[in-house]
């Protein structure tokens, strides 16, 4: 499994950070950034977000800049449900899945039915997130993120 993405950013529009490993990004998040930064858009979904913490104010668009934080924080926490090393892809992997691969057939039947049906919940959660961030990002929508119907 992957677990680090190395992207160099700079240019008009990218903060001068330097060297870091401080964000949790993964390959997903490249096109839609690049994509931000260079004002383009087109009708392709993406399965990540654009990373705010590289860009500065002046380069997002304005239906990001409006509510930053707020989507800063959705955007973080998608990532924790929807990347495979986020917590909840590494809580699954390290916690119901070695459960049922020392368990006996019906109990590894049964936990992974539970990965099933959470993984399916996750997809439907994470999808409502990603449509608010695409929004902000490409359509220009100001749209405020609501709580997901649970």
């Amino acid at each position: 499994m992957i677990t680090h993405t190395w992207l160099g950013l700079v240019g008009p529009g990218v903060r001068e950070r330097g060297r870091t490993g401080e964000i949790f990004s993964d390959h997903t998040d490249i096109r839609p950034t690049i994509m931000s930064l260079a004002r383009l858009k087109d009708d392709y979904a993406h399965d990540g977000c654009v990373l705010f913490e590289v860009l500065t104010r002046e380069a997002l668009p304005d239906s990001l800049r409006d509510n930053q934080d707020l989507l800063s924080r959705l955007a973080a926490a998608y990532k924790q449900i929807n990347a495979p090393v986020g917590k909840l892809g590494l809580k699954t992997l390290t916690g119901i899945s070695t459960l049922a691969l020392k368990s006996d057939d019906a109990t590894y039947v049964a936990l992974e039915n539970k990965i099933t049906d959470l993984t399916k919940r996750r997809n439907e959660i994470a999808g409502k997130m990603i449509v608010v961030l695409e929004n902000a990002a490409f359509m220009a929508r100001k749209s405020t993120p609501t709580r997901p119907n649970i």
